[in-house]
Parts: structure tokens; sequence; C-alpha cells
């Protein structure tokens, strides 16, 4: 069973993000600071390790570095929560981490962060819409194809190549004018299209922590001007709501 630990020196964060977690096929660990962190770390040896960036006794860019010092540690993905700061995004993006949430925390996000590194599927990644030429290499292969939506996850490619399951490719492409991604995936699903076209889905492998944050950026801020677009009788049948409200202030609270 895949262990995962959470560090935050606030309770009200722990208790909150438990109740999210529990009963989700995992074991759940706690600690309150850095160095109960890292003794839990040479006890329990976790799969994924989610902690705060500031925490009482040292910031979470000190704990990544004090787990790079030992061979079994220095494996183990950390993920680190901080405010949308540019001294505190510049601080993770430095750090050894391997990927950052911003605050305040969807929890949705967290499901999808959680299970994309411990290789389970918690929640449903949110995708939007994103049509781009993008260039694919397998092996000796190389080929355009477009996209057609992106998450923090993955991407979905249209293409007349024949792609097999599981097969590893390279794909780059641009995010935006000034945002070049270029990561490796796996194919992990086909649609069959007419005209002898498919959609594939790849899920991204070994994305760095500046193109992560980068999707998840372009991926909320799409996502919330769809939310705005759409009538909000829409939004009530799509979420499955009775009182448009809370909608609202959900998505305000995201601000």
């Amino acid at each position: 069973m895949k262990k995962v630990l959470l560090t935050s020196s606030s309770t009200t964060f722990l208790g909150r993000n438990m109740n999210l977690l529990m009963d989700k096929g995992f074991q759940l660990f706690t600690a309150v600071s850095g160095l109960e962190a890292l003794k839990l770390q040479q006890k329990h040896f976790f799969d994924l390790i989610v902690s705060d960036l500031e925490l009482e006794d040292m910031d979470g860019c000190r704990l990544c570095s004090e787990l790079s010092q030992t061979v079994p540690s220095r494996l183990v993905p950390v993920v680190l929560i901080c405010y949308d700061t540019f001294e505190s995004v510049e601080k993770v993006k430095k750090s050894d981490a391997s990927a950052m949430i911003l605050r305040p925390v969807d929890p949705s996000q967290l499901l999808v962060t959680i299970g994309s590194f411990i290789d389970m599927q918690l929640a449903r990644s949110k995708r939007v819409a994103f049509n781009a030429e993008v260039s694919v290499k397998i092996e000796n292969l190389e080929f355009s194809c477009v996209s057609r939506d992106i998450s923090t996850t993955g991407i979905l490619l249209e293409t007349g190549q024949k792609l097999f399951l599981k097969k590893r490719i390279s794909c780059q492409f641009n995010l935006l004018d000034f945002c070049q991604i270029q990561t490796e995936g796996e194919v992990t699903r086909c649609i069959s299209l007419p005209e002898s076209k498919n959609l594939y889905g790849i899920k991204f492998i070994k994305l760095s922590l500046s193109k992560r944050s980068a999707i998840e950026k372009y991926v909320f801020s799409n996502n919330q001007m769809e939310i705005k677009q759409k009538p909000l009788h829409l939004l009530q049948k799509r979420l499955n709501l009775q009182d448009p409200l809370p909608v609202m202030r959900n998505f305000d609270n995201f601000k």
C-alpha cells in the first residue's frame, strides 16, 4: 500500500486534508514540523511527501535538501504548497521539489497531483480545450499532429499516425507564445475517429516543475473563463447543484 506524508504547522490544514484524503487506498501520515517529517521518513520510507513551504522549524526547500542527503530519501517526490507570490514561487522553483501547488488549495487539484505521483486515479483532472501543433518523436519516427485538450497530467492528441498503448513518446508544443513545453509521455488510451484518424490520451512523464506550473495556470485560467461564459442554469445542471450561490462563492475563493 502506498504511503503519503502530509507536513504542515497548521493543524487546521492537516485536519481538512486528512478528511479529503481518507479512504483513498493508501496509508496517510502527518507531521507538524520538518524534523518530525524527516524522522518519519527514516522509519516509513514514503512514496510521496506533501509539505507546506513555511514550517515552524525549517522551510520546505530545506526539507527537500535534507531528504536529498540520503539515497533512499532523495528518490521520494516532494510536493510543496505555497502562496502565489513571486518570492515563494521562485523559492520553490529553485528547490528540489517535484511539483508545486498554489494556495488556496483546490481539493481536486490536490487529489490529481497526489494521484499522478503514486500512480492512482484519485480524481478527474481538469481538462480544457487546447488546439495547438504538437511535434512528436517515437524512436526514429518524427511527425506533427494537433492537440484537442490539456490538463496538468496529460494531453489529448489527434493524428493519423498509429500509436500503441503504453508506448513512450516525446512531445513538444507551445503552451503560449512565450512558453514551450517539451516532455516525455505515455500513450494511455485510444479513440477511433472517421477518416483514419485517432485520438490518443498521453500521460505526461518527467514533466518539470516550471512546466507543470505553467500548464496548471493555463488550465485554471481557461477553466475560469469557460465557467463565466456558461449560462447559470447549465452550470447548475453540470455540477448537479440546486443553489447557484455556492458555485460563485467557490470560484471566488480560488482567486
